[in-house]
């Protein structure tokens, strides 16, 4: 088998662990010895045994063998011990490694060479890269890496006139839905979805089940204490972000029922500043954050620039006409001064298609 055949199968092990590695990439580990695969792993969740130490804790003679890894091997103690220890000590001869770890505290390749063991970097790379876009942009820019996912008709509506959106999507859409939810850590929507269409926001994918934080957007405190969101058993994962002004005896009553209160500024616009929403939710160890909001709150997050990704159901049996579109907020000059897309992909799912492409891309220079 060739060098790109294990890599390959290193990068596919990895993407195993897409429910609960974050804020930790996705890493998987194959090692080879004589020609043979003889072990092979990935890091299944965050805090953890990562994927070099699990592929090499059996009992079996390594040494001589070759190791493959879609990221480079850590060097320092975090939650877990570091990877290269065990890769020395179990005598593997040589490492390939699709590209380096961002995170200036890893300095595995140097480790591994000292120690005498061959690195070849590159194989794979971009593909490696593609694979860990969240971890890498909070490594480099201390943030969620923040994907939009809105739904619309054919002519680019997120409603009626009257302001209904339930459903534009098909049931397998839905289903589609919960997935992405539960590869994120947190999902935003903004108040006036909460009050309209009363969503419990949370994961109801049979296999998938997972906690997430749901995070409200509410600058004057307008959340009703009758809405399903209010009467979930743990409100210790719903977190409303309103401003220092909002009614405070409404704040000290959901923060005695266990809601997570947090105060922002005004920008200079007089509306929430969501800079500070976005440094508080990294604080709070969120890796990859879901905005589901309706129009005002996703063309908010496009027009400030905080959108790294962005999924599109197109609900190609309906037009729906009205002002609801995402993007009113956004105004270009030429068609070559708007956004751009890349590495878009479409998705057939029945009357709907989905289009998902990245606006920032991390980790390529």
């Amino acid at each position: 088998m060739s060098k790109h055949f294990y890599m390959n199968l290193a990068i596919e092990l990895a993407k195993k662990g897409f429910l609960y590695t974050s804020p930790n990439p996705l890493v998987g580990a194959v090692c080879v010895k004589d020609g043979k695969i003889v072990s092979s792993s990935y890091h299944y969740k965050f805090g953890e045994l990562h994927a070099e130490r699990k592929c090499l804790m059996r009992d079996f003679d390594f040494s001589g063998a070759e190791l493959y890894v879609n990221l480079e091997p850590c060097s320092h103690r975090g939650k877990t011990p570091p990877c290269t220890d065990i890769i020395i000590e179990k005598g593997i001869k040589k490492v390939y490694i699709a590209h380096e770890d961002p995170n200036p505290k890893v300095k595995g390749i140097e480790v591994l060479r000292e120690n005498g063991i061959s690195v070849e970097l590159g194989i794979l790379k971009r593909k490696a890269i593609a694979l860990n876009q969240a971890f890498l942009c909070n490594m480099i820019k201390k943030k969620p890496y923040i994907t939009l996912k809105i739904a619309t008709s054919l002519d680019g509506k997120m409603a009626t006139f009257s302001g209904k959106s339930k459903y534009i999507s098909s049931q397998n859409a839905l289903k589609y839905v919960h997935l992405l939810r539960a590869e994120n850590d947190a999902i935003l929507v903004g108040i006036n979805t909460v009050l309209k269409d009363d969503p419990e926001l949370t994961v109801r994918l049979k296999g998938y089940e997972k906690k997430i934080k749901r995070v409200i957007l509410d600058s004057k405190l307008r959340f009703s204490m009758s809405s399903k969101l209010f009467k979930t058993r743990d409100k210790s994962e719903i977190i409303i972000f309103t401003l220092k002004s909002s009614d405070r005896k409404k704040k000290e009553i959901l923060k005695n029922e266990g809601i997570v209160i947090r105060e922002v500024e005004e920008d200079s616009k007089g509306v929430m500043a969501l800079d500070e929403v976005i440094k508080e939710l990294y604080k709070m160890n969120v890796g990859k954050l879901l905005v589901e909001g309706g129009a005002k709150v996703a063309s908010a997050f496009l027009k400030e620039g905080k959108v790294d990704k962005i999924i599109q159901e197109i609900a190609v049996n309906k037009i729906l006409g009205g002002d609801f579109s995402y993007s009113t907020g956004l105004k270009f000059d030429t068609p070559d001064d708007g956004k751009i897309i890349k590495d878009w992909k479409i998705y057939d799912m029945d009357d709907n298609i989905i289009v998902e492409g990245s606006i920032n891309v991390y980790g390529y220079n």
